[in-house]
């Protein structure tokens, strides 16, 4: 046994450890790579619907307030088309960096994979949920020119005209068309769909007389029912809506089933990093309950949300639930 040199390997390896320990705890003795702190470029937020649409107004108010927040440009980018698979779809294929985000609205949250056999995406394999932005009612409008002023009215008038009326959606799957078809089958009338690629190109036309009646965002249409250029007869909330109460809701008019008062969300790609989704989340929820968002959302006929989330994860499971029955009977019906 040598006994020097078994001593010289041993305190050789405790200097190497006493120097690998150093490197460890100071960080001049070896570099620590970090990462760059989020965000350091503009962001893209994707709404796939129009410009001028209730999501397009509502978006571009929390994009601007989050800015604020994130030191960063949000850039909105409308990408409508096929009741909103087009721009959900390309929000999916995004890379999961946080530099997208993307509205989800009614249709591609909830009902959209009934009407469609590849809607391109799918919400829950493709997206993380960050919040719940809003919620608004339908409000079922007609032209003024007809002489119907009540839900029972327009049931009386499409009973004795079979074949004669119309009513205009946002797509097949939007909340427009389900509330539309439920009504429609529900009182037994005969009507035809017409569908538009914006809310607010539906309301003009529904003005100029183009079609008779359609369940519209409040958003689009509370200034044209102010100016009486479109009248309102219900709207689908559970309760008076605070911006109509003077209107009654549908169940109030005979319709259970017509409890509707969706809105928006905010997803982000699947594979977004938590810490990067968790800094999202707080710009966009941060917002949403400043009272700033709240009264120009208010000023617009939506009622602001900014739900954690996953109080968002759950409701978006069970809307979902809520409305398959009925979606699913309206995607199964040739008619």
């Amino acid at each position: 046994m040598n006994l020097h040199r078994d001593l010289s390997i041993l305190l050789l390896a405790a200097f190497v450890m006493a120097a690998g320990a150093a490197d460890a705890i100071d960080p001049a003795a070896k570099p620590i790579r970090m990462a760059a702190p989020y965000p350091t470029k503009p962001i893209r937020m994707i709404v796939p619907s129009g410009v001028g649409s209730s999501p397009d107004i509502t978006a571009r108010i929390l994009a601007r307030e989050m800015a604020e927040t994130l030191k960063q440009p949000i850039v909105v980018e409308n990408i409508p088309g096929a009741s909103g698979n087009i721009g959900m779809e390309k929000g999916a294929r995004a890379a999961p960096d946080g530099y997208t985000v993307v509205i989800g609205t009614v249709g591609p949250l909830y009902m959209n994979y009934a009407f469609f056999s590849d809607t391109g995406y799918d919400i829950e394999r493709d997206f993380e949920p960050v919040t719940e932005i809003s919620r608004s009612a339908n409000v079922l409008v007609v032209n003024p020119a007809l002489p119907i002023h009540s839900v029972a009215e327009l049931v009386a008038y499409g009973r004795a005209n079979p074949g004669k009326l119309r009513f205009g959606s946002v797509g097949k799957g939007s909340s427009l068309h389900v509330c539309a078809e439920v009504f429609v089958k529900e009182s037994g009338i005969d009507a035809l769909h017409i569908p538009y690629k914006s809310a607010a190109q539906m309301a003009i036309d529904l003005i100029s007389g183009q079609f008779e009646f359609a369940f519209s965002n409040a958003a689009p249409v509370l200034p044209h029912i102010r100016a009486g250029r479109l009248r309102a007869l219900a709207v689908t909330t559970r309760d008076s809506f605070r911006f109509t109460p003077e209107l009654p809701t549908m169940i109030e008019s005979g319709f259970q089933d017509l409890v509707f008062d969706g809105g928006m969300g905010l997803l982000v790609p699947k594979g977004t990093p938590r810490i990067v989704a968790d800094r999202i989340a707080a710009a966009a929820i941060g917002a949403l309950r400043s009272p700033s968002v709240r009264g120009q959302f208010a000023a617009q006929g939506v009622v602001a949300v900014g739900s954690d989330t996953a109080d968002f994860r759950q409701h978006l499971q069970a809307e979902r639930a809520r409305w398959a029955p009925l979606v699913g009977r309206i995607a199964a019906d040739p008619n």
